[in-house]
């Protein structure tokens, strides 16, 4: 279940809608089988417990939930096992195409079911509490990272294809001049986030027309 936005618009209804299928579902099957000698209890969670995902605070926070009884079981002694899964291919979230597109930027890709199902087993024959299962792509180290940086470890974020100019540079530039740099470097942002070339983006248009939503919004302020 999910209800994506960023933060200042979500709410307690929009979190509960996202909360209660994970948080309430996994405590009932708790209650209900603690006295039980499972050989296993599962907990599908999801790397965005781990890592986070762009506008998904309250998918984030639901997992989490998982993980933490996870801990809980743990200490009294009883079977469990959580999982922080990257997207299924075609199921879930991983089946709406700009999901998919949101989690490639991010240098996720997804896990074919069969290549889950094996996982999983895999899994399941060992004492394994808590375990991240998230596929990655080459950009992925940076992307993954970065939260946990402080701002000085971070690499300058500039567009390859523009040329970096420094403070210095910058504020030599006459107006005319300065303002085609920033419109070059704002259009060139905006192409590779919705993945067109930036000669195509017209400045002109309003973002929503460019197919710029409000998680996209959120991704572009921060290139800038």
């Amino acid at each position: 279940m999910l209800e994506d936005g960023i933060l200042l618009t979500q709410n307690v209804e929009r979190f509960r809608k996202v909360l209660g299928p994970k948080t309430i579902g996994a405590w009932l099957l708790h209650e209900l089988t603690k006295d039980l000698e499972l050989d296993f209890f599962v907990l599908f969670s999801s790397a965005a417990s781990l890592v986070g995902t762009t506008g998904q605070a309250s998918y984030a926070a639901a997992n989490a939930y998982l993980d933490g009884l996870a801990d809980l079981r743990r200490q009294k002694g009883l079977s469990v096992t959580s999982i922080n899964w990257g997207p299924w291919e075609g199921t879930g979230m991983a089946a709406d195409e700009h999901a998919v597109d949101r989690l490639r930027r991010q240098g996720l890709r997804s896990i074919p079911p069969d290549e889950a199902g094996v996982l999983l087993d895999w899994l399941l024959h060992r004492d394994v509490q808590r375990v991240g299962v998230i596929p990655t792509t080459e950009p992925a180290a940076e992307s993954l990272l970065a939260p946990y940086l402080f701002p000085d470890d971070r690499p300058e974020r500039v567009p390859q294809s523009i040329t970096p100019l420094s403070k210095a540079d910058l504020s030599a530039l006459p107006m005319d001049k300065l303002r085609a740099y920033i419109e070059e470097f704002v259009s060139d942002a905006i192409g590779r986030i919705v993945e067109v070339d930036r000669g195509s983006v017209d400045l002109g248009n309003t973002w929503r027309s460019l197919g710029v939503d409000s998680l996209m919004a959120v991704e572009l302020r921060n290139r800038i």
